[in-house]
């Protein structure tokens, strides 16, 4: 018996209370780049996101395939790790980071749908 080989589907639905990290006040415009190993993804940029806003990359009722897909090989899942980053973009300079994590794949519980 054959097993298809094991894939991540990942989702970026919206920012909440992003923090301004500027010393001036000025308005966010935000984006996500997802990695898994050396397959990246990244979403749209937000424009002009208020301090401690919220904002939505994707409508609630949104398709499945709004999703960001990766195909991970098998027997990788035990070391792999989703790496999210959430950064500013900035068009007079390099773009911020606001803020970053890393998931183990292991670690995130398999879903049928």
């Amino acid at each position: 018996l054959a097993f298809p080989p094991p894939v991540l589907s990942v989702r970026i639905v919206s920012a909440r209370r992003l923090n301004n990290i500027y010393l001036l006040p000025r308005t966010l415009c935000p984006y996500v780049t997802l990695r898994v190993g050396k397959v990246k993804h990244r979403t749209p940029v937000l424009q002009e996101v208020g301090s401690r806003a919220s904002k939505a990359w994707l409508p609630p009722r949104s398709a499945p395939d709004d999703a960001f897909r990766f195909d991970l090989a098998p027997g990788s899942l035990a070391t792999a790790e989703l790496q999210v980053a959430i950064k500013d973009r900035n068009n007079f300079g390099r773009n911020e980071w606001l803020a970053t994590t890393s998931i183990r794949i292991v670690t995130i519980p398999p879903s049928t749908g």
